[in-house]
């Protein structure tokens, strides 16, 4: 099993929204997105769960995160290290 923590991967279409499509394809266990705004991540949770299922839809959490913020980011990291006790991928887009 393994676990991603992933940014800007809700940009649909981008360059993040296609790792984490392919993550998720490829049986990722959990997926954690980090991004300030939740609407374009619906909308990418929608592509996944027509597409690759709901099963595997649900695997996707947001987490919302402005990486500007470095004592929002500390606050995220704490609720990712409660959520799992690992983070075998990160992609910072």
């Amino acid at each position: 099993m393994k676990f991603t923590c992933s940014t800007k991967a809700n940009s649909f279409p981008g360059i993040g929204f296609g790792c984490t499509y392919t993550l998720l394809k490829h049986n990722i266990a959990k997926l954690f997105i980090l991004s300030p705004r939740k609407e374009v991540f619906d909308g990418a949770k929608e592509v996944y769960a027509k597409e690759l299922g709901d099963e595997k839809a649900n695997r996707v959490e947001w987490i919302k995160c402005d990486l500007a913020d470095w004592n929002e980011v500390y606050e995220v990291a704490e609720k990712v290290k409660q959520k799992t006790d690992r983070l075998d991928i990160l992609i910072n887009k």
